[in-house]
């Protein structure tokens, strides 16, 4: 059963709490949200936010060694982790309804009394830069990053989230503790609590865990992203690789935009599923592709719209201007209702299942809080996709998919000076 209900609350250090209670499952998922991500950095230090969201697991007052922190979770059999993006860092704990105030306890404490003890700090050093090193041996992440720098050029979102060797390699641990007093703060913040819980009772016990918080007001003025593109972008990147990896890419709406819903729904009937016209022309048809798929990134002012391919270097040309020409067919033709009908079945099944999971109810209602000035709940969400027609569809494609706005990024063993053969094949 899907819960519907939630309530939003404002602790009296101006914490914000939103709480959507379940009582149908026998978990609860804590989510602690920040406003904060690699777009809120100088490019100097790119990557400390993501530096920043290890170390808040390297020991606390009341959990001092790494271990202490690892041995409280795993006693309360909990499923832990974090993430940060370009513009959030989330922390979570998924635990039974009964452990709830002792995962408040431990979460709380981690993000409050961070120790930023210098030797984990070096340590954690080394583990990061390994893991900038792994991304560089996986295509598909060089390929996202590429993609990014296209179409944000010279933008701080176009920027890497974990930074780069160099920049991890400088940031200071004076530097780390500036930056968590700096976007670690109550105005900043949201605690997301989804599942089965007391609600009067969490309201109480998130006064007591979180009184201590840093309350200090701070308005951050981002650096606001502004389309400037006027031709298409190619960027190549020469690597050994059995498949080329291309990415293709359009700016695209902004996370409040009233038409997201007809970009989610355009983006399903291309590239969205196994029945989507890309997996259908490029893969089941011609037996160009293992991979394809389209998606859609959004921010607070802007976003973008993506196709991924990863296919046979030899057929490269076929399959881009394959991609090229269902591009185009969105613009120029209407999708059928039963594309559109298949696609809003789609959206409908995969966001009911999904609401079936504590810790995706907690992390929605997060980023509502966060980003957006009043909470659209799940149902009002696919109230606006059942309204979208096919027209909406052809309409924003229009706008959207134009040829001085392409953006096209190529992992493979090609030499970068094919550039110009990629760029005269992006005809739309």
């Amino acid at each position: 059963m899907v819960n519907k209900k939630y309530s939003l609350h404002k602790l009296s250090n101006g914490m914000r709490l939103v709480l959507a209670p379940n009582k149908s499952t026998k978990a609860v998922s804590i989510m602690i949200g920040y406003r904060v991500g690699s777009r809120n950095e100088d490019v100097s230090v790119n990557g400390m936010a993501h530096f920043v969201e290890h170390l808040m697991f390297k020991g606390s007052r009341k959990y001092p060694k790494p271990m202490d922190v690892s041995r409280a979770l795993d006693g309360l059999g909990a499923e832990s982790n974090a993430f940060t993006g370009k513009d959030m860092t989330a922390y979570y704990i998924k635990v039974a309804a009964d452990k709830l105030e002792a995962a408040l306890d431990i979460l709380s404490d981690m993000l409050i009394y961070p120790k930023f003890n210098s030797r984990e700090i070096e340590r954690e050093r080394g583990v990061i830069i390994e893991e900038l090193n792994m991304y560089k041996d996986i295509p598909q992440a060089i390929a996202s990053d590429l993609i990014d720098k296209l179409i944000y050029q010279g933008h701080p979102l176009s920027r890497e989230i974990g930074g780069t060797k160099k920049t991890v390699s400088s940031i200071s641990r004076a530097g780390l503790i500036k930056f968590c007093k700096q976007y670690y703060i109550t105005n900043n913040a949201v605690i997301s609590i989804a599942g089965n819980m007391d609600e009067a009772m969490v309201i109480k016990l998130c006064k007591k865990y979180f009184k201590e918080h840093n309350k200090r007001y701070f308005k951050d003025e981002v650096n606001r992203f502004v389309k400037k593109q006027v031709e298409a972008r190619v960027r190549l990147y020469t690597k050994k690789t059995e498949q080329v990896y291309l990415t293709l890419g359009f700016p695209a709406l902004a996370d409040n935009d009233p038409r997201l819903s007809t970009l989610k729904l355009l983006t399903i009937v291309l590239g969205g599923g196994m029945s989507s016209r890309l997996f259908v022309e490029l893969r089941e048809k011609r037996g160009l592709c293992y991979s394809v798929n389209a998606s859609i990134g959004t921010f607070e002012e802007t976003g973008d719209f993506l196709i991924r391919v990863g296919l046979d270097r030899g057929r490269i040309n076929e399959a881009l201007k394959l991609v090229l020409k269902e591009v185009k067919r969105m613009k120029t033709s209407l999708v059928s209702q039963a594309e559109l009908d298949l696609a809003k079945d789609l959206i409908f099944g995969t966001t009911v299942l999904g609401l079936e999971h504590s810790e995706y109810v907690a992390e929605f209602y997060a980023k509502e809080v966060l980003f957006q000035e009043s909470i659209t709940t799940p149902e009002q969400k696919l109230a606006s996709i059942k309204k979208v027609t096919a027209s909406d569809i052809k309409l924003l494609a229009n706008e959207l998919f134009i040829q001085n706005k392409l953006n096209l990024a190529v992992v493979s063993p090609i030499k970068s000076e094919k550039i110009e053969e990629f760029r005269e094949l992006l005809k739309i």
